[in-house]
């Protein structure tokens, strides 16, 4: 009886396992183990990767793909130079190229497409070398990915950081948490080069002056947005630094960013604490949306007004701040005043 019932078990369980395995191939699987499809695309100078549900290279013909479009790419760059400059990559000198890259995640999750993405754009760098890298732009989800999760080997190969040399332009949007935790982090060492960074991720104070701090060669810098530090574990309306720098530790220190001639924040929170540490001698257009109720007055002796030939203010500006700005910006030809007046 016992071994009628084990046969009985076998066969039923065989005869459940099908379908259930063409159930799971076919609606569970997918979702799941369905790998990121891809648009690859060149334009003149410029090597794009965007990762997308709605697209249509799956990471199967990926590599070939990639390769042939950037061998495609380099011989159009080396074919616009003069015969006397023509060079290979080979050689210290040669065609500098953007590259861009897009993860919108679909089916699968957020954690293993920025692991492909990652991968890919280390693919992209056997055939068109880091130190030919001169614009990177990067769209990630603005959500938070626990590199954790991703294989021990350090995101298969794209170890891009002391070969970025070169890089002068950094455009980048994501969630804050990939500002550290990821194949480029933000460290010292990338930002020393860059002479324009566009940042589309909410920070704190502390974390802008992070960065401003090691743009040693910065001309342009945009940020959106700053928003409150995180006072204490009931706070919950505030976000912890990314980088765990104290500004307040910084703000009887003068730092000159002598290169800096464009600056632009979006703000919910006071930027009177990131103007005292640093001495803007070269900036000539500001562009400040302040979503917060305060007074431009304590930034006054910290910006070269007189100098500033485009002045835009955005978001909650004081009357008499508007007046005190207008008198000392003669030769803002440009300006563009766009506020919500407060009456005080």
């Amino acid at each position: 009886m016992k071994l009628v019932s084990q046969l009985f078990g076998m066969v039923l369980g065989a005869l459940l396992y099908f379908p259930l395995l063409v159930i799971y191939d076919r609606f569970i699987s997918p979702r799941i183990w369905k790998p990121p499809k891809v648009t690859l695309s060149t334009t003149p100078g410029c090597m794009s990767i965007k990762l997308g549900r709605e697209e249509s290279v799956t990471s199967k013909t990926l590599k070939g793909l990639l390769v042939a479009l950037a061998e495609n790419l380099i011989d159009h760059a080396e074919s616009t130079l003069h015969i006397r400059d023509r060079v290979t990559l080979d050689r210290e000198l040669g065609p500098m190229f953007r590259v861009e890259g897009e993860l919108d995640t679909g089916d699968w999750s957020a954690a293993e497409g920025f692991k492909m993405l990652g991968q890919w754009l280390g693919t992209l760098s056997e055939t068109i070398p880091y130190a030919h890298w001169e614009d990177l732009k990067l769209r990630l989800p603005n959500q938070p990915i626990d590199c954790s999760v991703l294989p021990t080997v350090r995101f298969a190969g794209f170890e891009p950081l002391p070969n970025l040399e070169n890089l002068k332009t950094l455009t980048w949007s994501g969630h804050r948490r990939q500002l550290k935790d990821s194949w480029m982090p933000f460290t010292p060492d990338l930002l020393q080069s860059l002479t324009i960074l566009n940042i589309t991720c909410d920070i704190t104070i502390d974390d802008c002056f992070y960065l401003l701090l090691h743009c040693k060669k910065i001309t342009t810098f945009t940020l959106q947005t700053i928003v409150q530090r995180k006072i204490n574990n009931a706070d919950v309306s505030g976000i912890e630094p990314v980088f765990g720098r104290d500004l307040s530790g910084a703000q009887d220190q003068e730092i000159e960013l002598s290169h800096l001639r464009s600056l632009t924040l979006a703000s919910a929170q006071d930027i009177a604490p990131l103007f005292r540490p640093f001495k803007f001698t070269s900036l000539r257009a500001i562009d400040f949306n302040l979503s917060y109720d305060g007074s431009l007055k304590d930034i006054k002796e910290s910006i070269p007004w007189a100098e500033l030939k485009r002045v835009h203010l955005g978001g909650r500006v004081r009357r008499t701040d508007v007046t005190w700005v207008k008198s000392r910006c003669p030769g803002a030809h440009h300006t563009c005043f766009c506020i919500k007046r407060i009456k005080y």
